[in-house]
């Protein structure tokens, strides 16, 4: 899950708007809350250690 980040242009806090899972962590579009800035950056954010082969063991359930 995405962690949240400061724009690098501007200062202001960045919010996630899309997410892409990898086999070692997540790759993450943050775009900037500063109307006047606007600026995206992508950001790779790995899984904590374990992390993954804890999932292969044990996958989510899907609810439905």
């Amino acid at each position: 899950m995405a962690q949240g980040r400061a724009c690098s242009q501007c200062g202001y806090h960045m919010y996630a708007i899309q997410e892409k899972a990898e086999k070692e962590g997540c790759y993450i579009i943050y775009k900037c809350r500063n109307t006047k800035c606007g600026m995206k950056e992508s950001h790779f954010e790995s899984y904590p250690p374990g992390f993954a082969e804890a999932v292969r063991k044990n996958p989510p359930k899907n609810k439905k």
